[in-house]
């Protein structure tokens, strides 16, 4: 699972439903499903890792949008393959266009003595970045963020659960339930109040980067 804390059993009990090898089966299939939703709605995943990223820019500019968050440490950080670049933090919020994006954003350090590099060069995965980031069960100050994401997804749960007559299914076996969906729309059926609840989650537009 991508998002850390997903438990079938605190899923029944949010859906207030029995404990059935049936349901449990088309449980385990329905969470798959809606954790995939909510990752493709973010355009992120959300467990905690170390990864190297490599980010395009159109411009230069002074902040990069890391495609993780909680960032918990950089490794290294470079542009044009070659300049290590030491004087950024990591912002704890930025706003483009009047929408606040939270945590994942590098911004070069406005205090930095070197007025020279005071931009990320604009080129295609020029600006190469390691660093660890995401959510862990471990970190108590990840439980809020978890809480949420965990909500969103058996919300979707229980809204393809009341809905699976209709929302994509191809085919259903109540016995041992055997069933096969397709890909969930989420623009289309994500019920408002978790898009309300995934927006500060989500990934910055693609014009932005």
């Amino acid at each position: 699972m991508s998002i850390p804390g997903l438990c079938r059993t605190d899923l029944k009990y949010y859906l207030g439903l029995e404990s059935t090898a049936a349901n449990d089966a088309a449980l385990d299939v329905l969470m798959g499903k809606a954790e995939s939703a909510v990752e493709r709605f973010c355009d992120r995943t959300f467990h905690y890792e170390e990864l190297t990223e490599y980010i395009s820019l159109r411009e230069p500019q002074d902040w990069l949008a890391c495609k993780k968050w909680p960032i918990a440490s950089v490794a290294g950080l470079t542009t044009d393959w070659q300049n290590s670049r030491t004087e950024f933090t990591v912002a704890t919020e930025l706003i483009v266009d009047e929408e606040q994006y939270g945590d994942g954003i590098i911004q070069i350090n406005t205090t930095s003595s070197d007025t020279v590099n005071t931009f990320f060069y604009a080129g295609h995965h020029n600006n190469v970045i390691t660093y660890t980031a995401g959510y862990s069960l471990n970190n108590t100050n990840h439980a809020n963020d978890l809480d949420n994401l965990q909500e969103a997804v058996y919300q979707v749960v229980g809204d393809m659960w009341s809905k699976r007559q209709s929302m994509g299914k191809e085919s259903e076996t109540i016995g041992d339930w055997s069933a096969s969906f397709t890909p969930i729309m989420v623009r289309k059926h994500f019920p408002q109040e978790v898009r309300d609840m995934l927006i500060g989650y989500m990934r910055l537009p693609p014009h932005y980067f």
